[in-house]
This record gives structure tokens, sequence and C-alpha cells, in this order.
């Protein structure tokens, strides 16, 4: 019986460790908002914005929550939230190797245009709805031309 539970313990603890860390953090990790491909630019930016930028991005944001798409994390104050686009959704699966190069040239496809897609409808609430979404500054790493 002790054998058992000894088991039990062994196998539960690391499942239930995991999965205590996934319900906290929202399995949150570096690697998952890293992306880079080739082309990257970025909005202009005013030196008045930028330093309230970098004023805002000085204190400690703290994780909030995951959509679909970005983790979310909210500003010391309260007052601003920071969101991440998710990016490991948009590489390609370690198993795509399994398969032919016209799926996964097809599946990456898709891929790019969700993520276009996407950075565009930011970049449109940003450019032309900011007083709606109160979004004051995105940072759009744009990678497909």
């Amino acid at each position: 019986m002790k054998s058992v539970l000894a088991i039990l313990f062994f196998f539960l603890i690391p499942i239930l460790t995991h999965k205590v860390f996934h319900d906290v953090s929202g399995n949150f990790r570096l690697n998952k908002v890293l992306f880079s491909l080739s082309k990257k630019q970025s909005l202009p930016l005013e030196e008045e914005q930028k330093t309230k930028i970098l004023n805002i991005l000085d204190q400690e944001f703290t994780y909030k929550a995951k959509g679909h798409h970005v983790y979310a994390f909210i500003s010391q104050d309260g007052k601003y939230i920071l969101k991440l686009f998710r990016y490991h959704k948009f590489k390609p699966a370690f198993w795509w190797k399994l398969f032919s190069n016209k799926w996964r040239e097809k599946k990456m496809n898709m891929k790019k245009e969700r993520l276009q897609f996407l950075e565009t409808s930011h970049k449109i609430a940003f450019q032309h709805l900011k007083e709606e979404t109160q979004v004051f500054y995105i940072h759009l790493e744009i990678f497909w031309g």
C-alpha cells in the first residue's frame, strides 16, 4: 500500500504542479511572445510619446489573463494593460516535418494571413479608433511585407 501511495505521489505532484502553474500563469513563457522572421517595422514615435511609454513600462506588470491571440498584463498602478501577441501560435509545429512541403507551406501561409489580419486590426484600432479603444501605442513587428 505504501509503495502505491509513493508511486501516486511521484506521478501526481508533477501533474498538479504543472496544472497550478498553467492556471496561475496561463502557461505564459517568454518564448511564446518572441517571434522574428525578416522584415521589421514599427510606427514612428514622437519624443514626448516615447518618454510617456518608457515611464509606463518602468513599473511592474502582472499577468492578468490570456485570450486566443494575446497575453494581457496589468500595470502596478492599474491604469494600463499590456498585450503581447501569442506568437507561438503562428510558428510551425515541430511535427509538421512529418508532412509534405506543400502541406506545410499551405499551413504556414494560413498562419501568416491570420497574423497579418491581427496586426492590421490592431493598427486600425490605433490609427483610427484611439478614443473608442483607448489604445495609445502599439509596437508591431510586421513580418510579411
